[in-house]
């Protein structure tokens, strides 16, 4: 018997014999939700559990809400973790957390009419629609920026990033063929009746609003998360059971309810539309590329529209 066998069968003995302790001669395994990672808590965060400080106790936020809240902000990245938040599917909902987490702790400090969005942090709102003959530079960039007396906040309920209009596929066929067969319709049934109908009907048509910012009144906004948040809830329990959120599908979930939220807003909401500044390193053509690779671009500026060609 070589010296790996006998330390094996040695560790084997000592497990057994202390299994017997128990009245155990095998051990029994630990039944429980596949998942991952577990947290300080021992909370299985792989499967959507995080700790709830109130109770005491590993909860699912959409099966049993936790009463963690706090009223201010002045160590917000440290009570994200323990007030009411599902930070732990941030791999799976994305911008959704943070939407979640300001529906959950700072909307009830705000009138109805208040304003209440998000950026990115290298994606800024500008004042208007995006125009090719802006100029790529740090002093227009300011000049640019959403100003509060921008006069479309007195003429709208939300603001939403500059619509895609698809050329080739409708939103559905680019959803399919990017993510895969039958996911999203599988999802849709998830909806009532009549709401399910009126977003087959969206996916039919060729407009979307990408990269998960907008801006809302804060009323507009509870209403939103209302009823975004069970949908979504559903649909990670239906894409973690199919074993679906994996590779480039990790955030399954948040491109659903991409596609959703341009639906409900067009549905239930008076929306108009702002484009964006990203700031990020300029990418020459592979044409260029090919004679002076690896030679890096400093860091730049570029306004860029929200239109894709897919």
């Amino acid at each position: 018997m070589g010296m790996l066998q006998k330390l094996m069968y040695f560790a084997y003995l000592v497990y057994a014999k202390s299994s017997e302790v128990n009245g155990d001669i095998m051990p029994r395994p630990v039944l429980g939700p596949v998942g991952g990672e577990r947290d300080d808590n021992n909370c299985l965060t792989g499967a959507g559990y995080s700790w709830c400080e109130s109770t005491q106790e590993c909860i699912r936020q959409w099966e049993t809400p936790c009463k963690d809240h706090y009223s201010d902000c002045h160590d917000c990245l440290q009570r994200q973790r323990n007030g009411e938040n599902i930070a732990n599917l941030n791999r799976y909902f994305s911008e959704w957390t943070g939407l979640y987490w300001v529906w959950k702790n700072r909307l009830h400090n705000m009138n109805d009419n208040d304003w209440v969005g998000n950026c990115h942090y290298r994606k800024l709102w500008l004042n208007g629609l995006f125009n090719k003959k802006q100029k790529s530079s740090f002093k227009s960039l300011h000049s640019n920026l959403l100003k509060p007396d921008n006069p479309i906040f007195l003429n709208c309920d939300v603001i939403q990033l500059q619509p895609t209009f698809l050329k080739k596929d409708t939103v559905f066929q680019q959803f399919e063929n990017v993510h895969g067969k039958n996911i999203l319709e599988n999802c849709i049934n998830f909806l009532d009746t009549e709401d399910a109908g009126k977003f087959r009907k969206y996916l039919n048509g060729n407009k979307l609003c990408v990269l998960a910012m907008f801006i809302a009144k804060a009323h507009i906004f509870k209403s939103y998360c209302k009823s975004i948040f069970p949908f979504l809830y559903k649909c990670l329990d239906y894409c973690l059971k199919n074993n679906l959120c994996k590779g480039n599908n990790v955030r399954l979930p948040g491109h659903i309810i991409e596609r959703y939220t341009t639906y409900w807003f067009l549905q239930n909401t008076n929306v108009q539309y702002l484009s964006y500044a990203r700031l990020g390193k300029f990418m020459l053509s592979n044409s260029v590329n090919k004679f002076i690779n690896p030679i890096k671009i400093p860091f730049t500026f570029r306004m860029y529209p929200t239109f894709h060609d897919y």
